[in-house]
C-alpha cells in the first residue's frame, strides 16, 4: 500500500510538471554580441604625417586633434589665394566707388578746350590775324628783295673774282631762304584770306562730341555689368580661398565623437592617401546587440522589447528594443521544401540598448538575448 502510495504521489507530479511546463514554457534565449558605431576617419587632402597625437585604446574627446599632416605648399598656396582676394576687393570697391572728381574735373577741363579750338574754327581768322600776315608777307618779300640784290650782285663780282666761291654760295643760300619764307608767308594769309575749311570744322566737332562722350562716362562711373564682373571676380577669389582654408583643416583629423581609439597603425612620415580612412574610433554612447534570431519566434518585430544579459554580469538584466531586422534570411538553403528545414532560418537583428546601462559594456562581450515578457516587468 505505501508503495502504491509514493508512485501515485511521483505519476502527479510528473504529471502536474508536465502540465506546468506546457503551460509555462521557457523563455527563447539566443546568443549576440555587443558592438558599437564604428567611425573611421581620414583626410580629404592625404600627405605625409607629421605627428601622431594619440594611442590604441586611448579614449578621445569630440574635436580632439589626432593626426597632424604636413602641409607642404599648402599654407603658401593659400596666402597666394587671399592676396588675389585682396586685389579683387579692391578692384570692386574701384568700380563701384566711379571715377575720382580729379579725374571727372580733368575730363571737363578737355571738353571746354575742344570747345575753344571749334569756336575758332566757326569764327574764322580775326581782322588782327590776317593784317598780321599781311605783314608777315611784306616782311617776307622784302628780305626776299634784299636777298635777291645781294645774290645777283655776289654773281657779278664772282665773274670779276672779286669774292670767293663759299660767299657766292652763301648768298644763293640766303636767296633760297628768302624765297621759301616768302612762299609760307604768302600760303598762311591766303588761307586765312579764305577762311577755316570745312573739314577742320567737322574734325573738331568730332573730337569735342568724343571728350563729351568720355566725361559723362566719367561721370556716370561703371556700368552695371563691369560691377557685377567685379563682384563675380571677388566672390570666385574667396570660393578658392575657402576651399583651401578647408584643406588646411583636413591637415588635422580630429575626432567627432567621445569613444575609444579602435585601430591606428601610423608613424610620423608615413603617406596617407586622400580619402582613405587612417584611424577607427568606436563610439560608447551607441552600442548594441547583434543577433540571431528565428522566424518562429512571434515578437520578431521591430519596436519589440527584449532582455539581455551579458556574461560579464551574470546577475543583472538589461532592457532592449528591436530597431532593426534582416528584410532575407541567413544560413539556410534558398529553397525550403518542408517545416522543419523552414524553422532553421534565422534573421539577423538590431537590438539598441537603454543608455543608463552603455557605461557597463564594452564592444565584442557576448550576450544572451531573451523573449520573456517576465524579465521586461520584472526589471532590472
Amino acid at each position: 500500500m505505501f508503495r502504491l502510495v509514493v508512485v501515485g504521489t511521483l505519476v502527479i507530479a510528473l504529471l502536474g510538471y508536465l502540465i506546468y511546463g506546457q503551460l509555462n514554457p521557457p523563455a527563447a534565449t539566443y546568443s549576440g554580441h555587443v558592438e558599437a558605431d564604428e567611425i573611421r576617419l581620414g583626410s580629404r587632402v592625404g600627405g605625409r604625417v607629421l605627428q601622431v597625437l594619440v594611442q590604441e585604446g586611448e579614449v578621445v574627446s569630440p574635436g580632439q586633434a589626432l593626426v597632424r599632416l604636413d602641409p607642404f605648399d599648402l599654407l603658401e598656396r593659400l596666402k597666394e589665394a587671399q592676396f588675389q582676394l585682396s586685389a579683387r576687393q579692391a578692384e570692386l570697391q574701384r568700380v563701384q566707388s566711379g571715377f575720382r572728381p580729379e579725374e571727372k574735373a580733368e575730363a571737363q577741363a578737355r571738353v571746354g578746350q575742344a570747345q575753344a579750338v571749334l569756336d575758332r574754327l566757326n569764327n574764322g581768322p580775326t581782322e588782327q590775324e590776317i593784317e598780321a600776315a599781311r605783314a608777315q608777307v611784306q616782311s617776307a618779300a622784302a628780305e626776299e628783295q634784299v636777298a635777291a640784290e645781294n645774290f645777283a650782285r655776289a654773281r657779278e663780282l664772282i665773274a670779276n673774282a672779286a669774292i670767293s666761291q663759299q660767299e657766292l654760295d652763301a648768298a644763293r643760300e640766303r636767296y633760297t631762304q628768302g624765297s621759301a619764307l616768302l612762299r609760307a608767308a604768302q600760303a598762311v594769309l591766303s588761307e586765312l584770306e579764305i577762311g577755316t575749311r570745312e573739314e577742320l570744322v567737322r574734325e573738331a566737332e568730332q573730337h569735342l562730341e568724343e571728350l563729351k562722350q568720355r566725361a559723362q562716362i566719367i561721370n556716370d562711373g561703371y556700368r552695371t555689368e563691369e560691377i557685377t564682373q567685379a563682384e563675380a571676380l571677388r566672390d570666385a577669389s574667396q570660393a578658392a580661398v575657402n576651399a583651401l582654408q578647408l584643406q588646411v583643416q583636413e591637415l588635422e583629423i580630429v575626432s567627432p565623437i567621445a569613444g575609444a581609439v579602435e585601430a591606428l597603425d601610423l608613424q610620423p612620415g608615413d603617406l596617407v592617401p586622400a580619402g582613405a580612412p587612417v584611424i577607427s574610433i568606436l563610439d560608447r554612447s551607441s552600442m548594441w546587440v547583434r543577433a540571431y534570431i528565428p522566424q518562429t519566434i512571434q515578437e520578431l518585430q521591430v519596436g519589440h522589447a527584449v532582455a539581455l544579459q551579458v556574461d560579464s554580469l551574470p546577475d543583472h538584466w538589461m532592457q532592449g528594443t528591436i530597431t532593426f531586422v534582416a528584410r532575407e534570411a541567413e544560413f539556410t538553403p534558398s529553397n525550403i521544401q518542408t517545416r522543419e528545414e523552414r524553422t532553421k532560418q534565422v534573421y539577423r537583428v538590431k537590438i539598441s540598448l537603454v543608455p543608463e546601462d552603455l557605461s557597463k559594456l564594452r564592444p565584442g562581450m557576448t550576450a544572451e538575448v531573451q523573449f520573456d515578457n517576465s524579465r521586461m516587468s520584472n526589471g532590472r
